[in-house]
Order: C-alpha cells, then sequence, then structure tokens
C-alpha cells in the first residue's frame, strides 16, 4: 500500500542529495527549487482530471502526503547557514502575505534565517504548503 509512496520519497531524497544547488545564483536556485517542487502531487493533479480518472491523483496525493509528513528523509530547501536541505518536521514554512509589503516580509525571513530558525520559502509552490500542513 505504501510501496509507491515510499518510492516517491526515496526519488525526492535522492534528487537532494545532489551538491549542485548549494553552487547556483539566486534565480537558477529559485528556478531549480520551482521545478523540484513542481513533482511533489498537487502541483499535477490536473493531468489525470480527464476521463474520469481523478481519483488516481487523490489516492497517490493522500498516501505521499502522509508518508512526506512524516519523512526524515531532508527533501525540503532552507536558506539557513547559506543553504541545507532539512526534512519536513525540522521545517517552518513561510507563506507570504499579501496584505504586508514585501521588504518587511524579507526582512523578517531574513531575520529567522540569521537566527539558525528552517524557514522553508515554497511561495511558487502553495501545494506543498497545503501538503505538509
Amino acid at each position: 500500500e505504501n510501496a509507491l509512496p515510499l518510492a516517491f520519497e526515496y526519488v525526492l531524497g535522492h534528487i537532494t542529495k545532489q551538491p549542485k544547488l548549494v553552487r547556483l545564483d539566486v534565480d537558477s536556485k529559485n528556478d531549480w527549487l520551482k521545478a523540484y517542487y513542481s513533482l511533489w502531487p498537487g502541483a499535477y493533479s490536473k493531468i489525470f482530471n480527464t476521463a474520469g480518472r481523478s481519483w488516481v491523483s487523490e489516492v497517490f496525493a493522500n498516501s505521499v502526503e502522509s508518508v512526506l509528513q512524516k519523512s526524515e528523509e531532508s527533501l525540503l530547501w532552507s536558506d539557513v547557514n547559506r543553504g541545507k536541505w532539512i526534512c519536513p518536521s525540522e521545517a517552518y514554512i513561510y507563506k507570504y502575505d499579501s496584505t504586508l509589503p514585501r521588504d518587511i516580509q524579507n526582512n523578517t525571513v531574513q531575520l529567522l534565517l540569521a537566527k539558525g530558525y528552517n524557514i522553508i520559502n515554497i511561495e511558487h509552490s502553495q501545494h506543498v504548503a497545503r501538503l505538509l500542513h
């Protein structure tokens, strides 16, 4: 029952073990992370919503959600300490608020990172935030 979600967790964990991301510039890193998080369930669920197959993505997403929430694999990127991969249980997900000025939010995130908090910025990947909560 959990074989496919566990295999999915393994694949994500393998991807995050590649050292390339740490050396990328900010724009390239953001593009890479956006592509990485697009692999997570939720981003592609519309693919299965044709011909009555939406249950496939729902069942898979629910199974993967359970596995990834409890994962001890380092699956999430944080810019803390010049950047590192961390497991979901160590992560603080920061959701940007459209009612607050962007510079105040950015300064808040930088302060929290400087204090050692494992802040995860998945602004462009809200499906990941929903999956982990």
